[in-house]
């Protein structure tokens, strides 16, 4: 187990304002602060993929919860029509 003591470097599959990294216990998933409709996720850290997701916006913070479900949280309480649980099929799998 690396611990963390190396790191490798690597790119995003797109330029973009990349603010939050999580792990979801089975993959990372990074989120922008530019407004898009996409998300980064890797299940090694190093080899990522980009996905598009059903709503547009400028995301502010990711979590999950102890079942797994990620939830990505767009800035602005107009947008906050849904605490996006959009990514629950990342979750365990």
């Amino acid at each position: 187990i690396n611990k963390g003591i190396s790191w490798t470097l690597t790119t995003l599959p797109i330029i973009s304002n990349w603010k939050n990294v999580i792990w979801n216990g089975t993959r990372f998933i990074a989120i922008s602060s530019t407004s898009c409709n996409y998300i980064a996720t890797s299940i090694d850290g190093i080899t990522w993929e980009l996905v598009y997701i059903p709503y547009n916006a400028e995301w502010y913070s990711i979590a999950v919860n102890d079942d797994g479900v990620t939830i990505i949280f767009p800035y602005s309480t107009e947008e906050n029509i849904a605490l996006l649980s959009i990514l629950s099929n990342f979750s365990n799998s």
